[in-house]
């Protein structure tokens, strides 16, 4: 059974726990918010076996093998290095750091230990963001460009 834990009870946390709960052999054995309250409450509407109201005491009593994080972007660096550190896979929402270095960083400690860490990109497949003219494309030379900055004309919306 792959253990599953949710950091961060916001309204988009209820749409990672409803996708969780679908995949069989997986179970979410914690949620936590610094806000008590808003972990109890996720508790109560998805099948969660425990919430917290301090990180620490998610990884130490739960011990979960992947954490989605789904708190405001400015704290993604700190719970993602902490979970990486207890020796958990991480999935980020977007975006998954603030600064490149704190990217890099993630990675590095993600590969030095072995574990996987992954930025949610779950609606870059849909058609409506597949036509969206603010996307970037990646060239052969590696670096993103906008579609304006190309020679490309701009896709009809």
């Amino acid at each position: 059974m792959l253990k599953v834990a949710i950091v961060g009870c916001g309204k988009i946390a209820d749409s990672h726990a409803s996708q969780i709960q679908r995949i069989k052999g997986c179970e979410i054995v914690g949620v936590c918010d610094r806000e008590p309250l808003m972990a109890r409450q996720l508790y109560e509407r998805f099948p969660v076996k425990r919430f917290f109201g301090q990180l620490t005491d998610l990884l130490s009593n739960a011990r979960p093998d992947v954490v989605h994080i789904t708190t405001p972007p400015e704290s993604h660096f700190e719970i993602a290095k902490l979970c990486l550190e207890w020796g958990a896979h991480v999935y980020v929402e977007k975006p998954f750091t603030l600064y490149a270095d704190e990217a890099r960083q993630l990675i590095s400690l993600a590969n030095e230990r072995e574990l996987k860490i992954t930025a949610g990109h779950d609606d870059q497949f849909r058609p409506a963001a597949r036509r969206s003219p603010g996307r970037l494309f990646i060239s052969n030379s590696t670096k993103a460009r906008s579609p304006s900055s190309s020679k490309q004309s701009r896709p009809q919306l």
